[in-house]
């Protein structure tokens, strides 16, 4: 079985990270996790750093191994940015990111007809902000498109036919809102948690060579995490040797 999960560093996809370890870490001999973060030239790219370090603290928590790409998609997703109000909007994102995990995933398979789980985790409080691609319509509405694949199949000379991969797209918070999920995860994880990055305008500090980025706690973003986890999760520093862009550029050979 593969999980394709996508994950950002920011919170809601920590838990979500947190989540889908905690009910399939135990079967690990049987499990393939894949976890897709990516970089579009995004304000906040440092939360690239953030998954990097969260998955790393996570897969020797859980024991597990766990295939985290960072996927460079800075030419393509950087010119569907929209502005509106103090948040950037990116046309079609959620589509766009789902459907290119599940691809980058089940291309992994070395056999036909392997059950593969895509994880989204928008939580209620996400349905209710007016986006139309995080919507339980838009979710339904996608999970048909990926199971449709599934109708077809790959005809060999000889007529025999083998279908394709199976795609189950997950929306497990679908139905909670964000400040439940806080309180359930900070409980145990509190510690991960406050390794996740929300922040859209990072103040960044250099001193002694280094690079400090640090929350604004202004912005919509950080404003949203505090209004839900008060001053209980905080945002940590991250320090690099250079800046992020330079850093992940480097990182992924662009």
């Amino acid at each position: 079985m593969r999980h394709i999960i996508i994950f950002s560093g920011g919170l809601d996809s920590t838990i979500g990270l947190l989540y889908v370890l905690e009910n399939f870490a135990k079967f690990n001999n049987k499990q393939v996790f894949d976890v897709y973060s990516f970089y579009y030239n995004q304000t906040h790219a440092i939360e690239l750093i953030a998954a990097k370090n969260i998955v790393n603290e996570l897969s020797k928590r859980f024991n597990v191994e766990l295939n985290h790409s960072i996927v460079d998609l800075s030419n393509i997703i950087s010119s569907i940015r929209k502005d509106i109000g103090e948040m950037p909007y990116y046309a079609l994102r959620n589509m766009i990111l789902i459907t290119l995990a599940t691809a980058l995933g089940i291309a992994k398979n070395h056999y036909i007809g392997i059950t593969n789980f895509v994880y989204i985790f928008t939580h209620k409080s996400d349905t209710e902000s007016g986006f139309a691609d995080s919507t339980k319509e838009f979710f339904d509405d996608l999970r048909k498109a990926l199971k449709h694949y599934e109708n077809f199949a790959i005809n060999l000379d000889n007529d025999i036919r083998i279908p394709y991969d199976r795609i189950e797209l997950i929306t497990p918070f679908i139905d909670k809102y964000k400040r439940e999920l806080v309180a359930e995860y900070a409980a145990k994880y509190q510690d991960i948690l406050e390794m996740s990055w929300s922040c859209y305008n990072p103040i960044v500090e250099q001193q002694d060579e280094k690079y400090y980025y640090k929350p604004c706690n202004t912005c919509l973003a950080c404003r949203s995490r505090l209004s839900v986890t008060g001053e209980q999760i905080k945002q940590k520093t991250i320090v690099l040797e250079t800046d992020v862009n330079s850093y992940l550029k480097q990182l992924l050979n662009i």
